[in-house]
């Protein structure tokens, strides 16, 4: 009895992720998730302030104004572009 509990024990350590196993792992795991947070964070943030200032200008000039917005978005397109057309050459 006692070597097939030992037996169940070392498959299901197995099918444990690597990381999973080390406190290193747990860790670098743990590191990852606080990153994606702030990142969440912070990128909400932007988003929010941007959201509340789009319209409140207090009479001064809006982004139209100070912004040529079709040259910025047509530089971001052509960033996109070649990122799509670059990423499966380095994959």
């Amino acid at each position: 009895m006692e070597a097939v509990h030992g037996d169940l024990h070392t498959a299901a350590v197995r099918d444990v992720p690597l990381e999973h196993t080390t406190e290193d792992g747990q860790l670098r795991i743990f590191g990852f998730w606080i990153f994606i947070v702030s990142d969440l964070i912070l990128f909400s943030t932007l988003f929010a302030t941007f959201a509340v200032l789009r319209t409140h200008v207090a009479g001064g000039p809006g982004p139209a104004q100070l912004f040529d917005v079709g040259a910025f978005t047509a530089e971001t397109l052509i960033l996109l572009i070649f990122t799509v057309v670059y990423l499966p050459g380095v994959m």
